[in-house]
């Protein structure tokens, strides 16, 4: 939710007083453990269409989820006109410019719509 807010404030919080970056870090399944931040998915994607790239890339710079949806953040990226972003994500996330090009013509445009 804060993501999708882009409440960067928030999520620095959480990241600075102590709460798990992520819930794996709990030893044992099933362990309550103290809170955690559920990063990961569309937590980007979210933050791009909230208009906040800043947040964005702070999000890939604190915490590389290998649970990240790198294809949906360039499709929000693509989708709100960032071409600043998509330069900066296709040299994060690691992808050939004609990748990104092949990947987002595959996709289900529907989910730009999405948020």
């Amino acid at each position: 939710a804060a993501a999708a807010a882009g409440a960067q404030d928030i999520l620095e919080c959480f990241a600075a007083n102590g709460t798990n970056i992520n819930g794996y870090d709990n030893e044992e399944e099933g362990e309550a453990g103290p809170p955690y931040v559920d990063w990961g998915d569309d937590d980007a994607a979210k933050a791009i269409y909230a208009g906040r790239p800043d947040t964005t890339r702070w999000m890939y710079r604190l915490v590389n989820s290998y649970d990240r949806d790198d294809e949906l953040a360039m499709q929000a990226t693509v989708a709100t006109g960032n071409v600043e972003l998509a330069v900066w994500l296709i040299d994060v996330v690691d992808m050939e410019p004609s990748e990104v090009s092949r990947k987002l013509q595959e996709m289900d445009t529907s989910r730009c719509w999405k948020y």
